[in-house]
C-alpha cells in the first residue's frame, strides 16, 4: 500500500454514525441536482470524500442507502408537518397563514429535503418510494385537520365541500413550496403567506 493510500484511508476514520450521515447528505444533493438516477455508491462515495469499501462498510448497496435516506427526510419533514399542526393553538383563524409560514420556513433552511416532495415517484426506488409517497399523504392529512379547525373556527356553513377545499389548499401548498425552491430571493416565505392573508382577507374579512 503507498504511502498516499494509507494517510487516505487513515483520515477517513470517522464513527459509523457520523460516517453515515455525511454518506446520506452527499445522497441528498445527488437527488436535488440529478434525481435519483444520480445515485450510485460509487457516485455517493466519491461525493462524501470517501472510497467506495467506506461507503460499503455503511450500507450493504444502493437501495438500502435510499431507504436510509427517505427514513431520515421523512422523519424529518413529519416533524415539521407536527409543528405546523399546531399553529391553531394560538388562533384557529390564524391557521392556513401561520402553517404555511411555518412549512415555506422548512422549505428555505432545508431545500434539498423538501425537494423529495416534487420527485417522480417512477423514479425512486420501490421501498423508498411508499415511504416517500405516505410523507406526501401525511402533508394532505395534516392541511384536512387544519381546514377543519379553520373552518370551525371561522363559521363555515355546513355544505362547504371539504373535499375540494383540501386539495385547492394542497395545490397552494405545493405552489409556494416549488417558488421558495425555486427562486427564494423573488418569493421568499414572508411573501407568499402576507399573499395568503389578503386572500383570505377577501373571502373572510374580520
Amino acid at each position: 500500500m503507498s504511502p498516499t493510500r494509507s494517510r487516505r484511508r487513515y483520515a477517513s476514520r470517522l464513527p459509523v454514525q457520523e460516517r453515515t450521515e455525511q454518506l446520506l447528505d452527499a445522497a441528498l444533493r445527488l437527488i436535488a441536482e440529478g434525481g435519483f438516477g444520480a445515485v450510485s455508491m460509487h457516485a455517493v462515495a466519491r461525493h462524501g470524500g470517501v472510497t467506495r469499501p467506506v461507503a460499503y462498510d455503511c450500507f450493504s448497496g444502493r437501495d438500502e442507502l435510499c431507504a436510509a435516506l427517505i427514513a431520515r427526510e421523512d422523519a424529518r419533514m413529519r416533524r415539521v408537518f407536527a409543528e405546523a399542526a399546531c399553529a391553531e393553538r394560538t388562533d384557529p383563524r390564524r391557521l392556513p397563514a401561520d402553517a404555511l409560514a411555518i412549512l415555506l420556513g422548512a422549505v428555505r433552511d432545508a431545500p434539498d429535503t423538501w425537494r423529495l416532495l416534487y420527485v417522480p415517484l417512477d423514479t425512486v426506488p420501490e421501498g423508498p418510494r411508499e415511504r416517500l409517497a405516505s410523507t406526501r399523504a401525511e402533508l394532505t392529512t395534516v392541511i384536512r385537520t387544519g381546514f377543519d379547525a379553520y373552518a370551525a373556527a371561522n363559521g363555515f356553513p355546513p355544505e362547504v365541500d371539504t373535499e375540494v377545499a383540501v386539495h385547492l389548499l394542497r395545490a397552494v401548498v405545493d405552489m409556494a413550496g416549488q417558488r421558495v425552491l425555486l427562486d427564494p430571493d423573488r418569493y421568499p416565505p414572508e411573501r407568499m403567506t402576507a399573499a395568503l392573508d389578503s386572500v383570505l382577507a377577501v373571502f373572510n374579512p374580520p
